[in-house]
């Protein structure tokens, strides 16, 4: 233990040489039951009801393009453990995350990240757009991000596949902010990743940087079609793994009287994803970069062209 911070990945899977890094992630800390307390079916929600991967009714575009297409031929499959949610933890204090986005803001301090209003933001044209290109130029959230990604995630990642060295990150990491505004509104839609041209080797990764709660934080299902619609209750910190390549999600309209800042990304191991397969007519594109680990798990990153 280090200043009260397990060391060690706590998940029961394959070994992976240097899983036992500074700071490492835990994970596998199990979840309430389909069903238990907090737990919201779509009519509860005031939900579209979003047809899932078999099943019969409607389908959005993208879901009919997955059907037209050949699927993924990666090299091995993504291992089921890695289908199910997780909860990784870290030190916040060891990787100032809030800090670099606060600073990307034109924030003082990361404590006044909950009062963020878009409305406040002095770049023109659209948020995400312009949100997306700050995060990739901003070389503090590059080096906290990066460093989340070779201690803590990518040797949680890559344990469940032994002998892989090599991990695919996304790039930029996503930033979000889901305002309180008037009307409260919620950011997107219901849907699964997969319908973006997502491959059933990545894994998802979301990360609160501000207290959230039922209206202002992602819901999703547990498993493919089970609709147990729960939210991601976390604190600073707090990382939840789950698989939204198959897994529906969603938000809430916003009532909570305070801005959800959070990143979300996406990771995969390079022998469960296939960079020759794309779903047409995808207009973005998430870059995956590559890094390397050595024996110990802690070997330097090498930064490749987009996959």
């Amino acid at each position: 233990m280090a200043g009260g911070w397990p060391a060690v990945a706590a998940e029961s899977a394959p070994g992976f040489p240097g899983s036992a890094a500074p700071l490492a992630a835990t994970g596998g800390d199990p979840l309430p039951a389909a069903g238990a307390a907090g737990s919201e079916g779509p009519s509860n929600l005031g939900l579209p009801v979003c047809a899932s991967a078999g099943s019969a009714g409607p389908k959005t575009k993208g879901q009919r393009l997955l059907h037209s297409v050949r699927p993924p031929a990666p090299h091995v499959e993504l291992p089921a453990a890695l289908r199910e949610e997780a909860l990784l933890r870290f030190d916040p204090q060891q990787f100032d995350l809030s800090g670099a986005i606060a600073g990307l803001l034109g924030l003082e301090s990361d404590e006044l990240l909950s009062l963020y209003s878009l409305e406040n933001d002095s770049y023109v044209g659209s948020f995400p757009k312009s949100i997306h290109e700050r995060a990739r130029s901003c070389l503090p959230l590059a080096e906290q991000y990066e460093r989340l990604i070779r201690e803590v995630v990518g040797p949680h990642l890559l344990q469940f596949f032994p002998g892989e060295r090599v991990l695919l990150y996304q790039f930029p990491p996503t930033l979000r902010v889901h305002c309180s505004g008037e009307p409260p509104k919620a950011l997107g839609r219901l849907h699964c990743d997969a319908q973006y041209g997502h491959q059933p080797g990545e894994v998802n990764f979301w990360m609160p940087l501000t207290q959230v709660e039922e209206t202002s934080t992602l819901w999703a299902e547990s498993s493919p079609g089970l609709s147990d619609w729960r939210p991601f209750l976390l604190t600073p910190g707090e990382i939840r793994r789950f698989h939204g390549t198959s897994c529906r999600h969603f938000t809430r309209p916003n009532t909570s009287g305070r801005s959800r800042v959070s990143l979300d990304f996406r990771c995969v191991a390079k022998k469960a994803f296939d960079p020759a397969w794309r779903l047409p007519n995808v207009v973005h594109r998430h870059e995956l970069r590559e890094m390397h680990f050595g024996n110990s798990g802690e070997g330097p990153f090498f930064p490749s062209p987009p996959v």
